[in-house]
């Protein structure tokens, strides 16, 4: 490994660097000695497996067999390529990662029956499910989550077994060494597929010889026996899924990372690669069960539901996309027949019709089943709990923005007496979907926060508004509609109240009439709207769609009170509930407007030219 301060590298990556340089000219030359070259990072591979140096085994498949793949494809040296899988195939490296699972999930059992563990237990149950997830979906999601089950199969014996040696740690350590560097393999491998189809488009190899030989060498058509080793490709449709989507390292874009000559682009070919992989394999994706989602669910296995959560959204997001679609549709003309329908499994009830008809039926049945499982799992999944809190704080904020209660009166909690008569605002419409509030999906309802905090604030306007017309104080009307006469009648009993020791600080103006004097330049915008009068600033408030009214209302907030109910130090409570598939979202504030007369004046206007109502 190298030296991570010094940024000097090891012996072994200088001469694997070195060895590529020379496999690149020996290709191009065609030179017989290519093979050799070819073979000789198999050795430290095999190794690096039996020591179990999983720095070694990651840097030659990654590094050293993908770029040798590339530049084998690259100079169509299909004798090369012949060899290679020759080589993989029949050496110790590759292995169906089916059969590593079982011997793996076997390790469990082993580990449960030696540890003197009861499976029911609610905490052994969790652990034991935990791990199987990994071989089922997380391997192929995450391919370094392979490696923590040793530790964690250790992890189960209790400590009153702390004496038990009999577990086979290290014969499980090699196989789930060799489990993850058959990811591995499975990856450069879809990924040579990859390369395949680009070399394709560009006319300079055959696909279907390639192909051909990537899935089929340890099962030529002329064999007289069966052949035990098996060649790098997936035949689990969730897995090879899963590789799709994640490569291994958990990111959609994980492709991003690999790329070919003269800029051009990868994800065309990364979608056709999986779409020939699927109709290749011929078999269902299969959604995860009720019954395993149950499983999962009684043992509060969340991170792992959170997953599958993950998994379906971005599968259901993928295939419904345009891209997608493109690359399915135009898969036939590829002319790819004869090796999709080669060996290909046939279902009964789809006897009669093309592969291309069986891929769509696949990826729709797929969709649905998805579609199905993804709502069981949002019955399932707990609210995410910083959601919840994003979700309380962003209708706080809005609701503290918009409300106007503390530019009209004082506010002050109140008595135990008057709570009785308090006024109560609150959520007219509750329910949101519950994936706003998962943790695993990507949906963010700021919007609909907003809009709670706003309504919540426009209610208790409204209801001001009411009590402020209801209430005896000073009035003037202005005949006719004059923006300036107005703006002259507002300026002269701004200084009556001033005149008064009651000088007033906002003022409830129709919209229209804001907009007129506007572009009379009697209106400042920063740092909010304000109302520029030769004695007084006041503070604006407009109607609009949801809060009409016609009239000037001009108040002073310290002769007008807000007595309210305190929850929890705030003026909000918000309290969130999950259902099924939805969640309540209980907000309410309760507070009531008591103005002196002398507080408030009011101009009543004539209609405006276009009074918003």
């Amino acid at each position: 490994m190298a030296d991570l301060h010094s940024g000097r590298k090891t012996p072994s990556q200088v001469f694997l660097e070195r060895l590529l340089v020379l496999f690149e000219k020996a290709v191009k030359d065609r030179d017989p000695s290519r093979e050799s070259l070819m073979q000789i990072p198999l050795g430290p591979l095999n190794r690096s497996l039996l020591s179990g140096d999983i720095t070694v085994t990651r840097q030659i498949i990654e590094r050293q067999l993908d770029r040798m793949l590339r530049l084998i494809l690259q100079e169509d040296d299909f004798e090369l390529f012949k060899t290679t899988i020759s080589l993989l195939a029949t050496s110790l490296v590759i292995e169906d990662l089916t059969q590593l699972a079982l011997h793996i999930d076997a390790s469990i059992y082993e580990a449960v029956r030696l540890f003197k563990l009861d499976p029911a237990e609610s905490q052994n149950r969790k652990n034991i499910n935990s791990l199987r997830f990994i071989l089922s979906h997380g391997s192929g999601k995450r391919f370094d989550s392979i490696l923590t089950m040793p530790q964690r199969l250790a992890q189960l014996r209790p400590s009153s077994l702390a004496d038990v040696k009999d577990f086979p740690l290290k014969e499980t350590m090699d196989q789930v060494l060799r489990f993850y560097a058959n990811s591995l393999l499975l990856r450069i491998f879809f990924l040579a597929s990859v390369n395949v189809l680009f070399e394709y488009s560009q006319q300079r190899i055959d696909a279907g010889t390639y192909l051909t030989e990537l899935w089929h060498y340890t099962r030529p058509e002329d064999a007289d026996a069966i052949i035990l080793n098996v060649t790098p490709v997936p035949t689990d449709p969730v897995w090879l899924t899963l590789l799709y989507l994640y490569g291994g390292i958990g990111s959609r874009l994980w492709y991003e990372n690999y790329y070919f000559r003269d800029f051009h682009g990868t994800a065309k070919y990364v979608r056709q690669s999986y779409l020939l992989g699927l109709a290749k394999i011929g078999k269902p994706i299969l959604p995860p069960s009720p019954s395993e989602l149950k499983d999962l669910a009684e043992v509060e296995l969340w991170r792992e539901m959170g997953e599958l959560y993950e998994f379906i959204d971005d599968f259901l997001t993928e295939t419904s996309s345009e891209s997608f679609r493109r690359e399915l549709k135009e898969l036939p003309k590829l002319q790819l027949d004869a090796f999709i329908t080669r060996g290909r499994p046939i279902r009964l009830e789809m006897k009669e019709q093309s592969w291309y008809d069986d891929l769509n039926r696949t990826i729709e049945e797929a969709r649905k089943g998805f579609s199905t499982a993804m709502e069981t799992i949002t019955a399932y999944l707990p609210l995410d709990e910083k959601k919840k809190e994003e979700c309380i704080t962003t209708i706080e904020n809005t609701y503290l923005k918009e409300s106007v209660v503390d530019g009209v009166a004082v506010p002050a909690p109140c008595d135990i007496e008057t709570e009785r008569s308090l006024k109560t605002f609150s959520n007219r419409f509750p329910t949101v979907p519950k994936n706003c509030l998962l943790g695993p999906a990507r949906v963010y309802c700021n919007l609909i926060w907003d809009e709670i905090g706003r309504d919540i604030a426009t209610q208790e306007t409204r209801y001001i508004l009411d009590v402020a017309l209801n209430v005896v104080h000073p009035s003037t009307t202005v005949d006719g509609y004059n923006p300036d006469q107005i703006w002259n009648t507002l300026e002269d009993q701004v200084s009556q109240m001033i005149r008064a020791q009651n000088k007033p600080n906002l003022a409830f103006v129709p919209l229209p009439l804001l907009m007129d004097w506007t572009k009379g330049r009697k209106v400042s915008f920063a740092p909010e709207e304000t109302l520029i009068l030769s004695d007084a600033q006041l503070k604006v408030v407009h109607s609009w769609k949801k809060l009409p009214f016609k009239d000037i209302l001009v108040v002073n907030k310290s002769l007008c009170k807000w007595p309210f109910q305190m929850f929890d130090g705030k003026r909000l409570r918000t309290c969130i509930i999950a259902e099924t598939s939805t969640v309540r979202i209980d907000v309410q504030s309760r507070g009531m407007f008591i103005p002196q007369p002398e507080g408030i004046r009011i101009i009543k206007l004539p209609a405006c030219p276009s009074t918003v109502t």
